[in-house]
């Protein structure tokens, strides 16, 4: 007998071990390295052809949507960056657990990464380094240019050997992030390999002087999870993760793209200088002022008419930051990101049968078993804007590389003269709207004066709510009239199965066949009653009352880019005011601005305030006739219905108990159960 705990065992069974119960539990739970047991083979579920091709579809598109989802909250990013990636080249990266080595897809995704690092965020700039043989070593200095870093990768690719510094990567890049403007980011990115490092200090102290320097650091470990890189990444407010297969780490490597959100602390509103250089064809070459070689052409500086190379840049003789306008619209989706669409589901993915872009056609629902609905996805995404609805691969090139949606933008925009609105196009539409997304910032951070109406955001909030409402009925209307038909359609076939159980010289049968006619009959009159008049006197009437609300929700949105433009003019008077200017003309100037700008937001503001009451005091009166042809319709259908079923109670006997009911099935019941094939099991 085994005591303290221990199990019984027999003392002659050598197959038995003698454990404590507390060693149980602990062998019972999995190691950190251990994954949990999944079925993952029963995801899969072919169709009725006895295909999977459904299933792999939809698990491609959940991967894409996995990649794609991401926070979209127009907040206050940094859009100027200045980014070090640091690669590890020691004989680690020669490993070949990534396919076809670590190196070679290390070097491949960083071309791509560069390529579309530069698409995402075209003012920002880009620097390699190197470290192997416990040294480290810049590729490429902080420019802007892909292909100059494209370059440095091909011609270090095969150079590995030794340990990594990651101390000494880590001080080379901060003694060049260090002299950076502070308006930009500073940013560094690890790609490691190895498991160690050969530094020639404490690196503790190169991470404090970090944090203490602004620099986040996010570190990509090829191999495992080491202390020293995550204790690096949080300490500087970075990203920290691990690649698990090629797939996670493109994901992991791809994430660094868009740019991070702008704590409080660091927020600044100050306005950054730039310069917009004008491109130069010469004849001749003449000497840069960033390389100091001669060259064929570049961009003048508008300050100091040096020469430069290449653009985005920070003029090497008077440091003024150097853009196009092109390169700073770029810049702007991440400001103000589309937001992500939601996913249709099956049971509503009827209404639409091809996305809105691409017009390739969905997958209908009818020709999908409800296993496989249960497993998959429908493929359909819908904007909440527009609610226009897209295919997984629009919706992935709407969110990575068109920043607009298709849906949005096809909405007709008219002016008060009903003609196209046209005043924000063009560079000077362009040159409003950022401006407006500056004062936006500004006044969200407490660093603009900010006019407020509770009058009016009173009446605003009222109408959306009415809004809601009516969008809501209209959805449940629709509704209503989708499952009256799903009623009387399975009816029918409930009467056809029914007629199928009596053969024609059974008793019953008639009656089986007058039912199927009776309900025949019936589903008609629903489809006439929800087509004809439900259609007419309920939904088409709900359908042109919401209709009026997109040009209600216009005139509001224009009068707050007026009340925006009018509290951007009344800051700039205040602090011509506070801080005067050796222009004497300038406060005049932005007083009368500020003028003009106040009498067109009143005007628009007092037609609004006066106005939006009486939209939403209509609502009753309108929708008075709606609610009457409801409960009219419902009463003319149930009414038909008790009708024409009512006809069929003389083919029938006269009501019988309950109990008498029952008596009679237990009979029929006891009858089965006397034969001898019921009594075989």
């Amino acid at each position: 007998m085994a005591t303290n705990g221990r199990r019984q065992v027999d003392e002659d069974d050598d197959d038995i071990i003698d454990v404590d119960d507390s060693t149980l539990q602990t062998n019972q739970a999995n190691y950190a390295w251990e994954e949990e047991y999944k079925r993952s083979w029963d995801v899969l579920q072919e169709d009725e052809h006895g295909s999977l091709a459904g299933v792999v579809n939809s698990l491609q598109q959940a991967a894409k949507r996995k990649r794609q989802l991401r926070d979209t909250d127009p907040i206050q990013r940094g859009i100027i960056r200045h980014l070090f990636i640091i690669i590890d080249l020691s004989s680690a990266m020669q490993e070949k657990d990534l396919r076809p080595s670590r190196l070679s897809l290390t070097f491949t995704y960083l071309e791509a990464f560069i390529a579309e690092y530069f698409d995402q965020n075209p003012i920002s700039q880009i620097g390699l380094i190197g470290t192997k043989d416990g040294l480290a070593e810049k590729l490429s200095e902080l420019s802007g240019n892909p292909t100059e870093h494209i370059r440095a990768l091909k011609t270090k690719r095969q150079e590995v050997g030794g340990e990594p510094s990651l101390q000494n990567a880590l001080e080379l890049a901060r003694s060049s992030l260090v002299h950076v403007p502070a308006h930009g980011s500073r940013e560094i990115l690890v790609i490691m390999g190895s498991l160690t490092t050969t530094d020639p200090g404490n690196i503790h102290d190169t991470i404090a002087q970090l944090t203490q320097d602004n620099i986040r650091a996010s570190v990509i470990a090829l191999a495992a999870e080491v202390q020293v890189l995550k204790f690096l990444s949080t300490q500087t407010k970075g990203t920290f993760g691990v690649a698990m297969n090629e797939g996670h780490y493109r994901d992991l490597l791809f994430e660094v793209i868009p740019p991070t959100a702008i704590t409080t602390s660091k927020a600044s509103s100050n306005l950054v200088q730039m310069g917009f250089p004008s491109r130069s064809n010469e004849a001749a070459a003449t000497l840069c002022a960033c390389h100091g070689k001669l060259t064929l052409g570049g961009y003048i500086c508008p300050r100091c008419n040096s020469k430069l190379c290449d653009i985005p840049t920070e003029c090497d003789v008077c440091t003024l930051t150097l853009v196009s306008s092109p390169l700073l619209a770029r810049s702007y989706h991440h400001l103000f990101p589309v937001e992500n669409f939601i996913e249709v589901a099956w049971k509503d993915a009827a209404a639409t049968t091809a996305c809105f872009s691409c017009q390739k056609s969905f997958l209908s629902p009818h020709k999908v078993s409800p296993q496989l609905q249960a497993t998959t996805d429908a493929g359909r995404y819908q904007c909440k804007v527009c609610e226009k609805t897209f295919c997984a691969d629009c919706d992935l090139f709407i969110h990575d590389v068109l920043h607009n949606c298709p849906g949005c933008l096809s909405q007709p925009r008219r002016n008060t003269s009903g003609g196209p609105l046209n005043a924000n196009s063009g560079p000077a539409g362009f040159k409003k709207n950022l401006n407006r997304a500056t004062t936006s910032v500004l006044s969200k951070t407490g660093n603009m004066d900010r006019t407020t109406d509770h009058e009016f955001e009173e009446e605003e909030r009222r109408f959306k709510s009415l809004e809601q409402k009516v969008e809501k009925l209209h959805k449940e209307a629709n509704g209503y009239a989708s499952a009256v038909r799903n009623m009387t359609g399975s009816q029918l076939k409930i009467a056809s199965t029914i007629e199928q159980f009596y053969d024609e010289g059974a008793p019953m049968g008639i009656y089986g066949i007058k039912y199927k006619e009776a309900v025949a009959k019936l589903e008609q009159q629903a489809q006439d009653e929800v087509d004809a008049g439900y259609r007419t006197t309920v939904l088409e009437p709900i359908g042109r009352y919401s209709a009026y609300f997109p040009e209600v929700n216009e005139a509001v949105r224009r009068r707050n880019k007026k009340l925006m433009d009018y509290d951007a003019a009344r800051s700039k008077v205040r602090k011509l005011v506070e801080k005067p200017s050796e222009d004497s003309t300038k406060l005049p100037r932005a007083e009368h601005e500020a003028n003009t700008l106040r009498e067109m937001y009143e005007t628009m503001n007092a037609q609004l305030t006066s106005e939006l009451p009486k939209i939403i005091d209509s609502r009753v009166a309108y929708l008075d006739p709606s609610f009457e042809a409801v409960v009219k319709s419902q009463l003319s259908f149930s009414q038909d219905a008790h009708n024409t079923l009512e006809g069929l109670r003389q083919f029938f006997p006269p009501e019988s108990e309950g109990y008498e009911l029952e008596e009679a099935a237990e009979g029929i019941l006891a009858q089965m159960r006397e034969l001898s094939i019921c009594g075989l099991a």
